[in-house]
């Protein structure tokens, strides 16, 4: 599971949506301004209605018992912190009667969230962690399917990501930005870097190296539009060239070269239909025709004539 977080903030009663509601809402919606809920302090648990966000949505006393017995619907015990010396708030979510989520709050003194620890009834954790509220912002979320830990500069935007998934390679991420704008970025995975290069937030150009060698180079130019009109790809053994046209009706729209060769050709033949035509040495292997993506007919060419048509089956209609 991953949500974005922001910085918290110290949470003012009276003032917009009630601080529980919030805190109900807090592993789905993010955390805008968070504190502890309005609140007297310490005392016993309180009951509410709830939902499977895990809402406070009316306070259900002794006397609700009666109508709507915790053992129907959704239920929420809430056991609060003295809202002066920081510590643990406790909340248990209930559905017909049995406890299926518990989400722990860990404060400051002062009343900023420091942790949320949420587990199952089947024992899987996930725990997020913030900065205070006077430093760069940071996040933290670990659960069983890995880490994932964002930190961020003083506006807001993310400077650098890691990302750790058991089997797999830890993975860094560094963002660059030019007066607010991601221009650039750099992700490390195991031997393996990526270098980015974005402009007016399209990617522009995306390097990759291996133990310090350069593996694929894509570059990328846009148009007046911002839409993609050619893609240039590099590697060891060869270099492709990838060129975008406007979507006109019976006109190619994508042209594919290797070297001085054209492979593949596409053409746009109606709406939700086109057609792609692959070549070797300049002459035509085969023509597939797509209606909405999906493989309707296959054309099999030889010395530039069509031999054979080929209509697949429903099951293998849709691959290509």
């Amino acid at each position: 599971m991953w949500t974005t977080f922001w910085r918290p903030e110290p949470c003012r009663s009276g003032a917009g949506p009630s601080c529980g509601v919030v805190l109900g809402m807090v592993v789905f919606l993010g955390i805008f301004g968070l504190g502890y809920p309005a609140s007297t302090g310490a005392g016993e648990p309180r009951w509410f209605y709830s939902n499977s966000d895990g809402e406070q949505l009316r306070p259900l006393d002794t006397e609700d018992f009666d109508v709507l017995p915790p053992g129907e619907g959704w239920s929420l015990k809430v056991s609060l912190p003295e809202a002066t010396s920081g510590g643990l708030e406790r909340r248990l979510v209930y559905y017909q009667g049995e406890m299926v989520r518990e989400e722990l709050l860990r404060y400051r003194p002062g009343g900023t969230l420091r942790e949320v620890r949420r587990c199952d009834n089947a024992g899987a954790c996930v725990s997020i962690r913030f900065a205070a509220p006077d430093a760069p912002g940071f996040e933290s979320i670990r659960g069983a399917l890995g880490v994932r830990e964002i930190a961020y500069d003083g506006h807001g935007l993310p400077l650098h990501m890691r990302r750790e998934v058991p089997g797999e390679l830890r993975e860094d991420t560094w963002y660059t930005y030019e007066e607010g704008r991601l221009v650039a970025s750099r992700q490390v995975r195991g031997d393996q870097e990526i270098l980015r290069r974005y402009q007016d937030g399209h990617l522009v150009r995306e390097e990759t190296r291996s133990e310090g060698r350069r593996v694929r180079l894509v570059q990328i130019e846009l148009n007046h539009l911002g839409s993609v009109a050619q893609r240039i790809t590099e590697t060891r053994r060869e270099v492709e060239r990838e060129q975008f046209y406007p979507l006109r009706p019976g006109e190619v729209v994508r042209e594919l070269w290797r070297g001085d060769d054209l492979v593949e050709q596409e053409e746009l033949m109606g709406e939700g239909e086109r057609r792609i035509t692959r070549f070797r040495q300049g002459e035509k292997l085969f023509r597939s025709w797509f209606s909405n993506d999906t493989l309707i007919k296959r054309e099999i060419f030889l010395d530039g004539s069509v031999v054979r048509t080929e209509r697949p089956s429903v099951e293998d209609a849709g691959e290509e």
